[in-house]
């Protein structure tokens, strides 16, 4: 069975710079309600390791990243599964590649991505078609 390397991520960034990020253990949500000893329901939580760290992109291997979420999916080596978002500060930019099939990109305003709507709109699947396209076509 495949198993993945769970340090290759970390050996993306200039061990210099990696070390320097916020790299805490933390309980967070599971989006998945329970109910506990009394009957309560309750938001069940797991621990999380939570790394944030900035950085120029020159300074961030994204090919072996982006590569690696995409080998994980297809039991290739160096694969990552840890989820991974990219935040641009100054465009208000997000991007996030959930697995080989594909990506989410976001910002606070859909004329900030409007180029890659634009540009990629082929790569849109049609089941995320109609909520997409009500945001660049009002």
């Amino acid at each position: 069975m495949f198993e993945v390397d769970r340090k290759y991520l970390y050996k993306q960034f200039p061990s210099h710079l990696f070390n320097g990020f916020y790299n805490q253990l933390e309980s967070v949500n599971s989006c998945m309600i329970i109910k506990d000893e009394n009957g309560n329901e309750a938001m069940e939580k797991y621990e999380a390791r939570i790394i944030i760290g900035k950085l120029p992109v020159k300074d961030i291997n994204i090919r072996n990243i982006l590569n690696g979420i995409g080998n994980t999916e297809m039991g290739i080596d160096s694969g990552i599964d840890q989820s991974i978002y990219f935040f641009d500060p100054l465009t208000d930019k997000g991007f996030h590649m959930y697995d080989d099939r594909g990506c989410y990109v976001w910002s606070n305003s859909a004329d900030k991505i409007r180029d890659i709507y634009i540009n990629r709109n082929n790569w849109i699947v049609d089941y995320h078609r109609p909520e997409i396209d009500k945001y660049f076509n009002k």
